[in-house]
């Protein structure tokens, strides 16, 4: 395999890492809400009170932003800081120092 397909390779295979990484956070997430609510609502049901109570939504609220952050770093990070934007940039820059005038080294001197 040469360097090229190698680098491609790798690429991939730390795509798919990071989608399988999220795909388990959502799983345990999913579950693990679940599982609170049943269990709050059970509780609360048994003892009299309102099934729903409104501090059962901090535990998915707080835990969700965090999921939220993840699948945007996951998701949408990838598709801008991607290897054709990384390549763009490099020949925007590349450009710049081409187009750049050869500047005068008296310039420099110390005075």
């Amino acid at each position: 395999m040469d360097q090229q397909q190698e680098f491609k390779y790798q690429r991939a295979r730390k795509r798919v890492e990071e989608i399988k990484g999220f795909r388990i956070h959502f799983t345990i997430y999913l579950a693990l809400n679940l599982l609170i609510a049943l269990g709050n609502g059970i509780s609360n049901g048994s003892a009299g009170k309102p099934v729903f109570q409104f501090y059962m939504l901090f535990t998915p609220v707080i835990w969700g932003m965090g999921l939220g952050i993840h699948a945007l770093r996951v998701f949408v990070a990838n598709r801008v800081f991607s290897t054709t934007w990384e390549a763009r940039q490099m020949a925007k820059f590349m450009n710049e120092e081409r187009q750049e005038k050869p500047t005068d080294p008296s310039k420099f001197r110390n005075s």
